[in-house]
């Protein structure tokens, strides 16, 4: 329960303490099945926040519940993290579906698959109405959930249903005023409509909030596409040189890189971090064709 207290904040501290909390239970017990499938949970993740490379997280993830199976077949929890492993590591989503679809079975009350299920395999596939329901269902098996309230109006902007997503995200903030990727949503809700300063906005206000690296980098591509297109390339290309710094120190989502030097107009530059993020496995090429300040730009980057 204290790792999936943690786990449920999304930061880097938060992820790093749950694995603490869950690598303890299994010292107490190697055979408790509930603690490897929380395990992999926390490492897809790390991989899905950008703070550790995916391929790695996600084989640490896949050996986690492939565990987890092995002790207990009948646990939905595993099956939703087996889902996940299929969609992103083995590029599977035959079975991606038919484990979350065996998680439902299993237990139909059961938020995080519905949550997951929704945001990545349907939401992935631009099946929004179904994608909405999921995560709408989700949201009513745990109503006080920051993350599903903030996937929520994701789901929205990927729908490209800007008022509805910029009332979700003012709920969800409402709900979580210090929940950073609410904020992140906000913003690019703005962004894609052209409302360019009030996109700043947000995001600089979402700066304080953030705890460690997780979304770090989507958030400076946020505010670097932004300030690019407003015609302040000396500030974006700033914001470009610090994600360098970031490198040289740890792991981080090559597509933001890339969506800043598409603001830019350096569509070489696009290409090449387009294709270092294929070779790490980035988990969000997945979904790239769903967001809108993409869109224009999906071609050009192949």
């Amino acid at each position: 329960m204290k790792g999936r207290y943690y786990w449920y904040q999304r930061t880097e501290h938060g992820f790093h303490r749950a694995l603490e909390h869950y690598e303890q239970a299994l010292a107490r017990d190697v055979g408790f099945a509930r603690a490897w499938a929380a395990l992999a949970d926390t490492y897809f993740l790390m991989a899905m926040h950008g703070l550790e490379p995916p391929l790695p997280c996600f084989r640490k993830a896949q050996a986690a519940a492939r565990r987890s199976l092995q002790l207990d077949p009948g646990s939905a929890e595993t099956h939703a993290a087996l889902g996940a492993v299929s969609l992103f590591l083995d590029q599977d989503p035959t079975s991606a579906d038919s484990h979350w679809q065996q998680a439902f079975r299993l237990d139909p009350n059961y938020a995080f698959a519905w949550h997951g299920y929704g945001l990545f395999f349907l939401g992935s596939q631009r099946r929004t109405e179904e994608a909405l329901a999921a995560l709408r269902h989700a949201e009513q098996l745990d109503p006080l959930s920051a993350p599903i309230a903030n996937d929520l109006a994701f789901l929205l902007y990927w729908g490209r249903r800007y008022a509805l997503a910029i009332e979700q995200c003012r709920q969800a903030i409402d709900l979580h005023p210090s929940f950073y990727r609410s904020y992140l949503c906000l913003a690019r809700c703005h962004a894609a409509q052209g409302n360019l300063a009030e996109a700043v906005q947000v995001a600089r206000m979402a700066m304080p909030l953030l705890q460690g690296r997780a979304f770090y980098t989507y958030h400076l591509a946020t505010l670097g596409f932004c300030l690019a297109r407003m015609g302040q390339g000396d500030e974006a290309r700033a914001i470009d040189s610090q994600m360098d710094e970031i490198g040289r120190l740890h792991y981080y989502s090559k597509i933001d890189r890339a969506l800043i030097s598409l603001a830019l107009g350096d569509l070489a530059a696009a290409q090449h971090w387009i294709a270092v993020a294929k070779e790490e496995h980035n988990p969000w090429l997945l979904v790239l064709p769903c967001d809108p300040l993409w869109e224009d730009n999906i071609g050009a980057t192949h």
